[in-house]
């Protein structure tokens, strides 16, 4: 499996350790492999991995995407 690490990606939300983009490219007959970002810390109180997403900047636009939250008191 290919490792590549791509600046672009946003650091963990969680640990904000650098983010690490995985897969791609082919295997074999079963044709394409998924993308698949997570956070590259192994002490990462979360361990957070991104689903299997087939466009490299789809997996990309997911992992940055953030929910902001506004709480009222």
């Amino acid at each position: 499996m290919n490792t590549v690490e791509v600046t672009q990606l946003l650091p963990c939300p969680f640990c904000g350790s650098k983010a690490m983009i995985t897969g791609g490219g082919t295997q074999g007959k079963k044709g394409r492999l998924p993308y698949i970002i997570k956070c590259s810390s192994m002490l990462c109180p979360v361990g957070l991995t991104s689903k299997p997403i087939y466009g490299k900047i789809e997996a990309v636009d997911a992992w940055n995407s953030r929910i902001n939250y506004i709480c009222d008191k």
